[in-house]
């Protein structure tokens, strides 16, 4: 499409006495399918903009996206968290004591299921026992030494 002022020799806001010379009438028809095709994409943009329903889908999609990645995340770091919570108690429990330890092991194995569980139904809620178990692991260490 020829913009004002062009060399086309039509009339313009700059040249207002200027005439156009002869256009044939493919060039006039292509002018037109391509202020057509402008419209349309113009049209489609402003349409894009204003669909609200569409922007709140894409947000909801994207929302529900991060909070899939961080409910994976805190699944992740509560089976981490308990795997480590079974090796300590592993580690503190006398060898002669093997029926306790093996009891540990089985408790921690049994929190870890329920932890992933919890963290697949609510990733929020476990992010916060995530960290009051971290907490816990962190504080029992410490008392320790």
């Amino acid at each position: 499409m020829a913009a004002k002022g062009s060399s086309t020799g039509r009339a313009t806001s700059a040249n207002p006495g200027a005439e156009e010379p002869s256009r044939s009438p493919e060039e006039i028809q292509a002018e037109i399918d391509a202020t057509r095709d402008e419209l349309a994409e113009t049209a489609a943009a402003v349409g894009e903009k204003t669909d609200l329903k569409k922007q709140g889908k894409r947000k909801v999609g994207q929302v529900k996206a991060g909070a899939r990645a961080k409910g994976q995340a805190l699944k992740e770091k509560a089976t981490q968290t308990a795997q480590e919570a079974s090796g300590k108690a592993r580690e503190a429990a006398p060898a002669s004591d093997s029926d306790t330890a093996q009891q540990a092991r089985e408790g921690a194995q049994r929190a870890a299921g329920q932890a992933v569980e919890a963290a697949q139904r609510n990733p929020v809620l476990a992010a916060g026992g995530a960290a009051f178990a971290a907490g816990l692991v962190v504080g029992w260490v410490l008392g320790r030494r």
